[in-house]
């Protein structure tokens, strides 16, 4: 099974847990005005981070790069005429314009490329990307993603995306994934492999610090670097703040 199966089946299981996994959220815990209260909050840090270093010049088009259900794809579109969220999950998407009907500045895609040739050269303000290169398998991808943000960055725009810096051991194992794979190959479904055994198919991936500033430098400029924890506590986590 690949990552863009394994997301679109957590988008029927439990979409809500699925783009933001607290441990007491599980089985369908989120409510949604909790869930997408964290959205807003957590926008309303980020820009005024990137307002205190000068950006973004303009703000016609934002960007929510892995957006699920467009918990940050909503926030973002309070402070940008146009928001845009993309998602490998069409289960995601689906879902997102469920519970944002009634947003009329928001556009939301299924986005199952390896790039983001759905959107021209200098397109966005703004770019976000916060708990999602790190569930994509393949370093390669990620940094061709990286290298696409800076693409489909607008001058005077700003890309901001989080990712881990290193992974403990125990999470690179990654049991639960493993066993939750294994188990599908032998038909078990994926209701009774997440519902009944809890197992999830979740993966972790990183770059190091030095990879990412070697990516952004090809046609790009790293304006901020800062610890990040959205990963969690055991996992070493940048945020990165990068222009051209």
């Amino acid at each position: 099974m690949n990552y863009k199966k394994e997301w679109d089946e957590l988008g029927k299981l439990d979409p809500l847990w699925a783009v933001l996994s607290h441990a007491d959220k599980r089985f369908g815990g989120w409510d949604n005005q909790a869930f997408f209260q964290t959205g807003e909050e957590e926008i309303k840090t980020v820009i005024q981070k990137i307002q205190k270093l000068g950006y973004p010049k303009d703000k016609k088009n934002v960007l929510d790069f892995g957006c699920g259900v467009g918990r940050l794809t909503r926030a973002l579109s309070k402070y940008f005429e146009k928001s845009f969220g993309v998602d490998v999950s069409g289960a995601m998407i689906q879902k997102a314009k469920k519970l944002n009907k009634q947003e009329t500045t928001i556009s939301f895609q299924v986005n199952d490329r390896d790039d983001l040739s759905l959107f021209e050269d200098n397109f966005f303000d703004m770019i976000y990307c916060n708990i999602v290169l790190q569930h994509i398998p393949s370093k390669t991808q990620i940094k061709k993603y990286i290298s696409e943000f800076i693409r489909t960055l607008a001058p005077g725009g700003i890309a901001v995306f989080q990712l881990p810096s290193k992974v403990p051991l125990l999470h690179r194992l990654q049991p639960q994934r493993r066993l939750y794979r294994l188990l599908s190959l032998f038909g078990f479904s994926h209701a009774f492999l997440y519902n009944t055994l809890k197992l999830y198919p979740i993966q972790m991936n990183w770059l190091s610090e030095k990879e990412v500033r070697n990516c952004v430098m090809v046609s790009g400029k790293m304006l901020l670097v800062e610890k990040d924890s959205s990963a969690g506590e055991k996992v070493e986590s940048r945020l990165y703040f990068v222009t051209k």
